[in-house]
């Protein structure tokens, strides 16, 4: 994961690409969507409606993900942190640059999570303003999905989980202290790997005690997390001075 990716498209000079992952997760996603999710928060409807639904919240997902990342890479280049490419992963996005100094860092960690809670909010106001006989059952049922997925989105973002936005703030405060960007990675990669395997662990016990679909889904989040610590070794030549 996170070595294999396929081009979506270019924004302003910026490559956002999607991991080789989403090819086995978007099926699992709408899946649960359209047998799960859909059926819990609008219940009553057809098949049809929730397979529409899922399709429907599957690309809000895509398209939030997208906002977000755009957003902290745009924050991220005029603070000095050359970022121009981000690789989409189901509960989040990655870029890779060199470590940025850590006001440039927390600058554009912020811009992101700010990005998932505005869009948290405004689905919030949608789904209060227009909930009634003016909008469909099925469309806010979507919308309070998507809601809740950038909220959970947002969360995911303060793990100091490098290569992860925060995760980057906090490798750029260890090159500060330690001196040595390289030696910070590694550090970075290792905490990275340490919560990886904490959310392994809390989504097998999940799964273990009845919440299987929870559980498996805490599991992949894990698993994503810490395939991108370990494997992803994209950051690019002379890191700047902190």
């Amino acid at each position: 994961m996170l070595t294999r990716r396929f081009m979506l498209l270019t924004v302003a000079g910026v490559t956002v690409s999607a991991d080789v992952s989403w090819i086995a997760v978007a099926p699992l996603l709408l899946w649960t969507l359209s047998e799960v999710t859909m059926p819990a928060l609008v219940p009553e409807l057809s098949g049809t409606a929730y397979w529409g639904m899922a399709l429907a919240a599957t690309c809000g997902v895509v398209l939030s993900l997208m906002l977000r990342e755009l957003t902290h890479i745009f924050v991220a280049r005029r603070a000095g942190v050359p970022l121009d490419a981000v690789t989409l992963f189901i509960f989040g996005g990655v870029a890779a640059a060199p470590p940025g100094r850590v006001k440039a860092e927390l600058k554009a960690a912020a811009a992101g999570l700010l990005a998932s809670i505005a869009l948290a909010v405004l689905l919030f106001a949608f789904f209060v303003l227009e909930a009634g006989p003016r909008m469909s059952l099925a469309a806010l049922g979507v919308a309070l999905f998507l809601m809740g997925f950038n909220g959970i989105v947002a969360a995911i973002g303060l793990l100091p989980a490098y290569p992860l936005s925060s995760g980057r703030v906090l490798r750029s405060a260890l090159t500060h202290w330690i001196e040595d960007a390289g030696k910070a990675t590694r550090i970075a990669r290792a905490i990275a790997g340490a919560i990886a395997s904490a959310i392994l662990a809390a989504g097998a016990w999940i799964a273990a005690s009845g919440g299987v679909l929870a559980g498996l889904w805490l599991m992949l989040l894990g698993l994503l997390i810490g395939a991108v610590a370990l494997f992803d070794k994209r950051d690019r030549a002379a890191p700047q001075r902190p």
